[in-house]
């Protein structure tokens, strides 16, 4: 693939690694072959919104938890954390439903 692409084989390596972290792809083994092979994932933006869902939701309780543990003495702060609060609570509502109606689609699986 390097080859082909005229990259590095680190670079190969590094953006195969990116794309299996977010479920576009999956790494599979060929039994008695040592090197890497991947192929595309079943429902592949399934997967990368749910993973995306995931990151959301874990910045959300992030935020949460310092919105709560900063000092109300702190208001330009509190604010901030109000204003994020509302962009991850939307992002993730949001992108829920977009998930759930994608899961419903027949065609989402490709």
């Amino acid at each position: 693939m390097a080859e082909q692409l005229k990259v590095s084989r680190g670079s190969v390596s590094t953006n195969a690694r990116m794309l299996v972290g977010i479920g576009f792809i999956e790494k599979v083994t060929v039994p008695g072959d040592r090197q890497d092979y991947y192929q595309l994932s079943d429902a592949p933006f399934l997967r990368m919104i749910d993973g995306y869902l995931q990151r959301m939701r874990h910045m959300q309780t992030i935020v949460e938890t310092a919105d709560r543990k900063i000092p109300a003495q702190f208001a330009d702060t509190k604010n901030r954390l109000q204003q994020m609060r509302h962009f991850y609570r939307e992002a993730v509502l949001s992108n829920e439903l977009l998930l759930a109606q994608l899961s419903e689609s027949p065609d989402s699986r490709n």
